[in-house]
């Protein structure tokens, strides 16, 4: 009926609500092939990928419509082609027509539809509302006065089945200046009033001269054309193929003949030429074989030579092996009885004047310390009681003041704090492994305490004094740092073991046990699993690595 009112048309537009296929059912399918574009409106995402590939010229909207902007469910019931807004009609369709699926989509109006997609001054031909059952504020949701479709086309029966439903929506199309025309048994057609020119289209119904078919029995036509089309194709590519490959077959049967004959006489050259190399590689072996036997001879006899040397060279280097040991131990022993000797002059002489040295170490201490504190290290008594307990146990308000976040105590009271008189206090603070360290650091000889720092690395003007800037020690010094085994005196042996002192250039080369003394040391002093010297290992006598050498190359050669 459509067709038949609008037909002759070049290019018209149409609106379809509720478009759910381009092809199935479509009522714009035959305008669209005819050259029309328009706007279609599906919600359900699947069906409104189909509309887009297949309508690449329409304007597809995923979008449900009312009367009202907003966003609703939608009800989507199996693949019964059944969707609404309204949870009724879909309760009651689900036993019927399968699942319910509940979606949320954009809602918006028809007039916002027309005034946002509808280019101005394009006529809209005919609009079709198929929305299942909310015709009604589709109907609402217009602008009849600016908006006027020539036709409209409106289901008009409840959803699945034949019961008419438009008395809700029709008075509205009616005051609208919309006349009725026609009902087809499912949609009603509604012809506007400035057209009555199209009002004769709609006397008469679908009839054989409208030369009109079931879309279905279009649909099978086109597929059966289609299929004759595919099967005709593959009757001809059957064809080509079994002449292609006849004529493969004879080339490859000419091709494998030729080829047997160019094998079959290849075959004889190889075996010809087999025979001459089998004769010129026995000749060439017999040679091959007199010459390694000559070459072997000659190199044994420089072997014999070459071991008979060397023999005479080990026993050289064992001589003068043997002198130079003598030699070391003698001189050994001479620097060892200097360097004791140095160091108890040293230390006698630090001894009687570790009085003034005690004196110029308390005056040196800050302006707040010497106040507050006796020269033995104990706080003055007002002090004392203003920051501790009588119980020994420092007041909440000062705790900070005395003791550090990790429970050692801050300088000026870690000598008082680590006496005798103050840990036999009933609430003493127990002093942890690492302040031990400092307490053992600060029981030392007063003049190791000024030469090193709590570390055990030398003070920098100590250092400057004993040691070159590449870290090797000076001759003058060198009793004093060192034993005549090479082993360190213990004020230096911390920190001649230390990764420090050993990076430098020309540091001293230790013997191995020292840096296993020094680690076991730490591992104690610390509470064991903790070592933090570097695995270095002191250099072997390049005389005695040059001997070692010798002697195996000799033994292999034996």
């Amino acid at each position: 009926m459509l067709w038949r009112a609008l037909g002759n048309l070049q290019a018209g537009f149409y609106i379809d609500v509720g478009a759910w296929s381009p092809d199935h059912d479509s009522v714009t399918k035959l305008f669209y092939k005819a050259g029309w574009c328009g706007i279609n409106v599906e919600p359900l995402p699947r069906m409104l990928a189909q509309l887009r590939k297949a309508r690449p010229n329409d304007t597809n909207l995923g979008v449900a419509l009312s009367d009202a902007e907003g966003a609703q469910s939608l009800f989507n019931i199996g693949d019964s082609g059944l969707s609404t807004l309204s949870e009724d009609l879909a309760d009651s369709a689900e036993g019927a027509f399968g699942a319910r699926e509940e979606i949320s989509v954009p809602v918006t109006t028809l007039a916002q539809i027309w005034d946002d997609h509808v280019p101005e001054g394009q006529p809209v031909h005919f609009l079709k509302i198929d929305v299942e059952g909310l015709e009604e504020r589709v109907i609402r949701g217009a602008d009849w006065e600016r908006h006027r479709p020539w036709i409209v086309v409106v289901e008009a029966t409840v959803p699945m089945t034949q019961i008419p439903n438009h008395e809700a929506w029709e008075p509205a199309l009616l005051e609208a200046g919309y006349g009725f025309v026609w009902f087809d048994g499912l949609n009603r057609y509604y012809v506007a009033n400035e057209h009555p020119e199209l009002v004769q289209a709609f006397d008469a119904p679908p009839n054989l001269f409208d030369e009109a078919r079931p879309a279905r029995e279009v649909d099978l036509a086109a597929r059966l054309d289609a299929a004759e089309l595919r099967l005709r194709q593959e009757e001809a590519r059957a064809q080509m193929m079994e002449s292609t490959a006849q004529q493969v077959r004879q080339e490859l049967i000419a091709a494998g003949a030729e080829a047997m004959a160019d094998l079959r006489k290849q075959m004889a050259e190889l075996s010809a030429r087999q025979d001459d190399l089998l004769s010129e590689f026995a000749e060439q072996k017999k040679v091959a074989l007199h010459d390694f036997a000559e070459a072997s001879k000659a190199s044994l006899a420089a072997c014999d030579k070459a071991t008979r040397q060397q023999k005479v060279q080990l026993d050289e280097l064992d001589e003068i092996s043997k002198r130079l040991t003598g030699s070391e131990s003698e001189t050994r022993a001479q620097i060892s009885d200097h360097a004791r000797d140095l160091e108890a002059l040293v230390n006698a002489h630090f001894q009687r004047h570790e009085p003034v040295l005690s004196a110029v170490a308390w005056i040196c201490e800050p302006l707040w310390v010497r106040m507050t504190f006796r020269p033995s290290g104990r706080p003055k008594t007002a002090v004392r009681r203003l920051l501790f307990h009588s119980s020994g146990k420092p007041r909440s308000l000062f705790r900070s003041l005395v003791l550090r976040a990790d429970g050692r105590p801050h300088r000026p009271f870690r000598q008082w704090m680590q006496s005798a008189e103050y840990q036999s206090l009933r609430h003493a603070v127990p002093i942890g492994a690492g302040a031990q360290g400092e307490a053992g650091a600060g029981a030392r000889p007063l003049w190791i305490r000024i030469a090193f720092r709590p570390s055990g690395k030398p003070k920098k003007a100590v250092r400057r004094l004993l040691f070159h800037t590449s870290g090797k020690p000076r001759s003058m010094f060198r009793p004093l740092i060192l034993h005549p085994d090479g082993r360190p005196h213990s004020p230096f042996r911390r920190w001649l073991t230390s990764t420090d002192y050993q990076y430098l250039r020309d540091a001293v080369e230790l013997p191995a046990e020292v840096f296993r003394e020094a680690r076991a040391e730490l591992n104690s002093a610390t509470g064991g699993g903790v070592d933090r010297l570097p695995g270095l290992s002191p250099q072997a006598n390049r005389v005695s690595k040059r001997l070692a050498a010798m002697r195996a190359a000799a033994e292999r050669r034996r």
